[in-house]
């Protein structure tokens, strides 16, 4: 077995869980086992149809929680239920497209010196499915990380060795609107490598309902304070520590405002 694919959902409909779990069926590359984990075992429609699904695909490997438990708490135990040599992530309302996991096993067996590896994204508004963003990311995105989270989360394909040497998402409420930001500036600081390849591999569907939006203001915030934390560590330069500054300020605007405001960033910061 050489991949392990992970995926936690909470309240998401059975619709959104299903575009998601095909476009991992669906993909190029077959060697894989497709770890789900159920985080609200109160979501019985979204539960059933993957039990009828699991029933019908030995690749797919279903586990409900035994109570609500955070995303991180259900990511950690997917990632130590895993058999594969490599993880990769798939969210429960987001799409990857047939070669993502190809493209990335494939980079990853070519260059065995990055740990991890990431890819662009297309952000698609969910009500119309039309393309707001494409957004790529720096292909060596070390020093991108003192500014922002510099890979796409819901891309992340990494040997599964880096979570046993490195570290795993912290599970309490101190992290909960950032624990990928907190999670890679731990990774950066102890040396993991990083790369992204620059091709849209995912679609990341976005909503004013989903978590996202809704949690904009919480999310910043959260950032900011994981920066200050690890700033030393991570050594911030001057221009790091303006752009902090300049975070901090945003946080003066309502969420309505921090959102539009993120798109206009995420273009001009996209290289």
């Amino acid at each position: 077995m050489k991949i392990s694919i992970i995926m936690t959902f909470f309240n998401e409909p059975r619709t959104l869980l299903k575009r998601s779990v095909e476009s991992i069926l669906n993909q190029t590359f077959q060697d894989f086992e497709f770890i789900i984990i159920a985080g609200n075992p109160e979501n019985t429609d979204s539960i059933a149809y993957l039990k009828t699904l699991a029933a019908n695909n030995q690749q797919i490997i279903l586990q409900v929680a035994e109570k609500k438990l955070l995303m991180t708490i259900c990511i950690n135990r997917a990632v130590k239920m895993a058999k594969g040599e490599y993880v990769a992530l798939q969210e429960s309302d987001d799409e990857s497209l047939p070669q993502r996991i190809e493209k990335q096993f494939l980079y990853m067996e070519d260059n065995k010196t990055i740990d991890v590896v990431g890819t662009a994204i297309a952000y698609i508004n969910d009500s119309d499915k039309k393309l707001l963003l494409k957004r790529f990311y720096p292909p060596d995105p070390r020093k991108a990380f003192n500014k922002y989270t510099a890979i796409a989360h819901p891309t992340l394909f990494l040997k599964k060795e880096v979570f046993e040497k490195f570290g795993y998402y912290k599970e309490g409420e101190d992290v909960k609107y950032s624990p990928d930001h907190d999670l890679l500036c731990r990774w950066v600081i102890q040396g993991v490598k990083f790369y992204n390849i620059p091709e849209i591999l995912l679609n990341y569907y976005q909503s004013e309902s989903n978590g996202r939006n809704k949690n904009a203001k919480k999310t910043l915030r959260s950032v900011v304070k994981i920066k200050n934390k690890y700033a030393d560590q991570m050594n911030f330069s001057f221009s790091d520590y303006f752009y902090l500054t300049l975070e901090r300020f945003l946080l003066i605007f309502p969420q309505s405002i921090i959102n539009k405001l993120f798109y206009i960033w995420a273009r001009v910061i996209s290289p």
